[in-house]
């Protein structure tokens, strides 16, 4: 089996040679500045001995490691010895022998223990990086706690402001069925026959339309929305959509204008699921608008996609609540409560969009300033 440094990538290998390198290098200086010291010194006293090689020892170790601290001892006792030998030492002699041997064991043991200090050193560090790790990364807990926390919380407040507005909005038409029902009952209604059961099928047809939009949700949540694809003309359609609404429109004295540039816009897709939403669109600029303003509807082509532009002078969306306004049951807390929907139309619109490989957006200049709803579809080219 290859040893581990043959397999390791030419880069890491350089790498560490050249650490080597300066490692030892330093082992080398560290030795020649404390030769250079010591005979700096001996002119004034030659009682000193070794005691210069005692610290260039320990710095070696603590500045770069063991082995350049044995490099800095070998230098070091090798000029004082067999070079420089300031003191006349005589290696035949047993005294100075033993004073040799003491001093190489002394520095020894420097080694040894200035090592254990360093990785001490080291170990302590790393346990305080650790431990600031440790700390860092309980407060991203914390944070990402708080924020699922806020996220639950919102969910459960919209949640809990969607059973009322659903209630709300389920009861009305009950209402009417119940007591159209009850009129019906009653003698002598021949006459108003007609008018109670458009009345009924109103109420019925609301209800209806609460209950798709409720299925479309849970269809979309679990990813089972599928739509029906094939080419069909998107002008027509547009100008349907937007004819169901203009009585509502009418009857708020809104002026409602439709400026279509193509002569047609071919779209692979669902026209019914199209249709519905730029119904429901327009239908909401109409609800959010005032009497005598007006809601602007615009059909145009760009770069082989078609463009569709809902734009009302009306509330307008709150800066906050324009990031969520695609969102499931999202609902502007801003609006009085009978101007606010299931919070579902609009969550339906996108991913019907987006279904169709579209995008759809959402801008306003503030409450108060009306919105505009921009579609983006892509344009087929069957003809």
């Amino acid at each position: 089996m290859a040893s581990p440094s043959a397999i390791e990538p030419p880069r890491v290998r350089g790498r560490l040679v050249r650490d080597a390198l300066i490692r030892y290098s330093g082992g080398v200086a560290i030795a020649a500045l404390a030769i250079g010291v010591r005979l700096a010194f001996t002119p004034l006293t030659d009682k000193i001995n070794f005691t210069f090689y005692y610290f260039a020892v320990a710095a070696s170790v603590w500045l770069f490691d063991a082995g350049p601290g044995l490099l800095t001892l070998a230098i070091c006792y090798f000029a004082a010895l067999l070079v420089l030998n300031p003191h006349g030492l005589d290696l035949s002699n047993p005294g100075d022998q033993a004073a040799v041997a003491l001093a190489i064991a002394v520095n020894l043991g420097i080694i040894v223990i200035v090592s254990r200090l360093k990785t001490g050193q080291l170990r302590l560090r790393r346990a305080f990086e650790e431990m600031e790790a440790l700390r860092e990364n309980a407060l991203l807990a914390k944070v990402e706690a708080d924020r699922a926390r806020e996220t639950a919380e919102r969910a459960n407040q919209a949640k809990s402001e969607f059973l009322d507005v659903i209630s709300h909005e389920l009861r009305n038409p009950l209402n009417a069925i119940l007591l159209s029902s009850a009129a019906l009952r009653q003698p002598g209604q021949d006459d108003r026959i007609p008018r109670r059961l458009a009345g009924i099928d109103r109420a019925a047809s609301a209800m209806a339309k609460m209950v798709g939009r409720l299925l479309d949700s849970t269809r979309i949540e679990s990813g089972k929305l599928e739509i029906d694809k094939e080419p069909f003309d998107l002008v027509p359609v547009m100008r349907s959509a937007v004819e169901i609404s203009r009585p509502v429109a009418e009857a708020k004295r809104i002026s409602l204008s439709v400026d279509i540039r193509p002569a047609s816009a071919i779209v692979n897709g669902d026209a019914d699921r199209i249709q519905e939403s730029v119904a429901n669109l327009v239908g909401n600029a109409i609800k959010f608008t005032p009497e005598e303003g007006r809601v602007e509807v615009a059909l145009g082509a760009r770069d082989g996609r078609l463009e569709l532009r809902i734009a009302d002078s009306g509330a307008g969306i709150d800066p906050e609540f324009l990031p969520h306004v695609f969102e499931r049951f999202a609902q502007d807390g801003s609006m009085p409560s009978a101007d606010r929907g299931l919070g579902l139309g609009l969550f339906i619109v996108r991913h019907v969009v987006e279904l169709h490989g579209g995008t759809i957006r959402a801008s306003s200049e503030g409450k108060g300033r009306g919105s505009c709803f921009t579609m983006n579809l892509p344009e087929s080219s069957s003809r």
